[in-house]
């Protein structure tokens, strides 16, 4: 298998991908290559919203955004794991890592599809707060993606692991299983703005880090008020 198997392969029979990392053993040949394939994705991306202040700072979110997705996974991934287990379901820590490492390819490949948009305003006399709310919406799109096929495919396990349980925990899974996304677009955001900036401010010299004590979303408000100055 190579990479352009791979793309093929996640595109047009994504289901078979899923099974095969939360039903079987899948092969750490293809582990790594969605690994490798997220990354420079990201990379990809990271690098091209960054490219609109410098070269430097283009390097920086190259290196930042895949750092982003996958400290958060990391983070998140512990409570996910004990929970989960605590309510019975048979996937062991592998399977769960796997998957989510197929989520986040998944939201890297919906970032590379919308890439000619973002470059397209990057090259046609953009505004710096445009540019950035666009691509906000861009990475909402991409991000809610990836949540949104995690959470229906591990709420099918949770309610297959209820049928032979009788009904037990049907409930108390799906409140974790929504808690745990919500958690997870949380700490996401949160440490978008922590690992920021990935724009560079046009005029201002490049910085590896914000020195802004904010959040992630009085910045998106802060931008969203500036778009018509």
């Amino acid at each position: 298998m190579n990479i352009l198997n791979l793309i093929s392969q996640l595109l047009k029979q994504r289901q078979d991908s899923i099974d095969r990392m939360l039903h079987k053993e899948s092969s750490s040949i293809e582990l790594m290559l969605m690994f490798l394939l997220s990354l420079s994705m990201f990379a990809g991306f990271g690098f091209l919203i960054g490219a609109s202040h410098s070269f430097l700072q283009g390097i920086s979110s190259a290196i930042k955004l895949p750092l982003l997705f996958y400290i958060t996974s990391l983070i998140c991934f512990p409570t996910l794991y004990f929970f989960l287990s605590f309510l019975g379901i048979k996937q062991n820590a592998r399977q769960l890592f796997s998957f989510i490492v197929l989520c986040n390819t998944f939201i890297a490949m919906v970032l590379a599809a919308f890439a000619p948009v973002s470059f397209f305003f990057l090259i046609t006399g953009y505004s710096y707060n445009l540019f950035k709310f666009i691509n906000t919406l861009i990475f909402s799109v991409a991000g809610f993606t990836g949540i949104y096929l995690f959470y229906r495919e591990i709420k099918k396990i949770i309610k297959d692991v209820a049928i032979e349980n009788n009904g037990l925990k049907t409930q108390k899974g799906l409140l974790f299983l929504r808690l745990w996304a919500i958690m997870f677009a949380f700490i996401g955001l949160q440490l978008s703005f922590t690992l920021s900036p990935y724009f560079g401010i046009p005029g201002q010299e490049f910085i590896f880090f914000t020195n802004e004590k904010a959040n992630f979303f009085s910045d998106i408000i802060h931008t969203a008020n500036r778009l018509n100055k």
